[in-house]
């Protein structure tokens, strides 16, 4: 029996450390796609934004042979689509100038082209090659975990669509498809040798399957390569591959300094009449980065002294034994615990409500960004006695669509797929789109603003200055300063509340929905 398919047999008994290896390492990967999850439980066609999208949206490329760049067949994975030629823009643009739109309907910028040389590796004077990881897993996750297949058709539209608008830095983007698997280390550092040495592509785009920091600082600080990640890592990682390592996303540091100060400003930590503050418990996973030491130093600033810290020994920092969690929820209810905040993987937080349930015990429940809580695929399930009402802050798009909101930037994206045949954003089991759509996005942008004869250290540098702009998965980011290594810039609270039927478009079978994420205040407001 495959890893996966032991993951149901877990999900129901949770029985044996194995299982909870399993699941924890398959739970993972869910999560690193789907940072940004939306519930996207409404058609796209439906929105105003997505018609008028649709009606920008470049034409669908003509038939070619697959895996080919211009007229020479390739026998790998290298992505190109059709663009102008260099030192020309789109069709009908003025000769010697490009657009550079950034793909989602980015910032566009123009340029004199100049002379094109081979500035750094990756580049030549007629394209700009970068490595895109894929998941390399057992065919099961698909049906399993509703994950979609066709990243390379989706990378592929993408592309297809930046050259339309005349590539990058005046030359045409040609991207390669490296299959990552999260379970494995070594096949971590390999794709990665793969990609900087022996291919020596210019930067490395990874929905967040280099797990590990040591397997990111093979990319960032081995070999010097730019790495945009969509994954929300502790800061500490980002501060040691300066200045290679860049995300759109918030670092989980930010995301727990987010809870801590929107929550004293809700009131959180003076409870209500009938159920006042007495104690908070921080349920945390051992060696968290510093995300355990982030939220500490919060509580004291905001004047908390009434806390518990409950380590969990989780494996690889997910997964913790259930016996160990029931012992705490016990220890909570008889410590005089009147408020929880779970800051460890979905998985933990379950078997958490459940012990608690069991106990009687029902606390109030407070949540973030941090470990993804606030994507509706990781508490569709939650015991809706337990968690139904709990407030959470999130710098994603979570919660958008349900509430009838469409990001120009998500109809935007979709649009350019459907136009290049490629299944759309049709529900949240859809977002590995918008992920790579993102990924896409922050390249192109701080492409624009590198030099004409880029090199990887150039583009480091420039990435961080585009400015204020906005993405399909998250909120407005704001790069101008150096040091500035990821997003997560504004933020908006939402709340919990029973309902069986948010989970439409679940592709997975047989996993309970119970409620779903809503938007408690639609306006944004910067994050701390």
């Amino acid at each position: 029996m495959t890893p996966f398919a032991r993951l149901t047999d877990w999900r129901r008994d949770a029985a044996t450390r194995d299982l909870r290896v399993a699941a924890g390492t398959a739970a993972l990967v869910l999560a690193l796609l789907a940072w940004t999850l939306v519930p996207i439980s409404r058609q796209l066609d439906q929105s105003v934004a997505f018609r008028e999208a649709q009606q920008q949206a470049v034409a669908p490329p003509g038939q070619g042979a697959p895996n080919t760049i211009g007229s020479s067949p390739l026998t790998s994975d290298p992505i190109a689509g059709s663009a102008a030629a260099p030192g020309r823009g789109p069709v009908g643009g003025p000769a010697g100038r490009t657009t550079v739109p950034g793909t989602g309907g980015g910032l566009s910028a123009t340029r004199n082209c100049g002379s094109l040389t081979a500035s750094d590796q990756g580049v030549t004077s007629g394209e700009v090659r970068i490595a895109v990881a894929d998941l390399d897993f057992d065919p099961n996750i698909s049906e399993q975990f509703g994950f979609r297949k066709d990243a390379k058709a989706i990378v592929g539209a993408l592309v297809d669509d930046i050259n339309r608008h005349g590539g990058v830095a005046c030359r045409k983007l040609v991207a390669k498809i490296y299959k990552l698997n999260p379970f494995v280390t070594e096949n971590q550092r390999s794709s990665c040798l793969a990609a900087t040495r022996d291919d020596r592509n210019f930067a490395f785009l990874d929905p967040g399957l280099l797990t590990t920091e040591s397997t990111q600082s093979c990319v960032t600080v081995e070999n010097k390569v730019p790495l945009i990640d969509a994954s929300p890592w502790p800061a500490s990682y980002a501060r040691a591959q300066a200045p290679f390592f860049i995300s759109y996303n918030t670092d989980a540091d930010r995301a727990a300094r987010n809870w801590v100060y929107a929550a004293k400003e809700a009131g959180f930590f003076a409870g209500t009449r009938d159920r006042p503050f007495k104690k908070l418990s921080l349920l945390v996973c051992d060696g968290d980065g510093g995300v355990t030491e982030e939220l500490e130093r919060d509580l004291a600033k905001v004047g908390v002294r009434s806390y518990v810290v409950r380590k969990l020994s989780c494996v690889d920092n997910l997964v913790a034994p259930p016996s160990q969690i029931t012992q705490f929820a016990v220890q909570d209810s008889q410590d005089n615990v009147s408020h929880v905040f779970p800051a460890t993987f979905s998985v933990n937080v379950e078997n958490y409500l459940r012990a608690a349930k069991s106990q009687d015990f029902t606390p109030i429940y407070g949540a973030s960004d941090l470990y993804n809580l606030t994507a509706p695929s990781f508490t569709e399930g939650f015991e809706a006695s337990q968690w139904s009402g709990t407030v959470a802050y999130t710098a994603t798009r979570s919660a958008e669509l349900l509430a009838g909101i469409v990001a120009p930037e998500t109809a935007r994206c979709d649009a350019v797929l459907r136009a290049h045949g490629v299944d759309g954003i049709k529900t949240e089991w859809d977002d590995l789109a918008r992920v790579y759509c993102d990924l896409l996005h922050m390249f192109t942008l701080g492409m624009s603003r590198a030099p004409t004869n880029p090199t990887r250290l150039g583009f480091a540098q420039a990435v961080r200055t585009i400015g204020r702009t906005s993405f399909s998965g998250g909120f407005d980011v704001i790069f101008d300063r150096p040091d500035k290594f990821s997003g997560g810039d504004f933020i908006r609270p939402l709340k919990w509340l029973p309902d069986p039927n948010c989970g439409k478009g679940d592709r997975r079978s047989g996993q309970p929905v119970n409620g779903c994420w809503t938007i408690l205040d639609p306006n944004l407001r910067p994050a701390y």
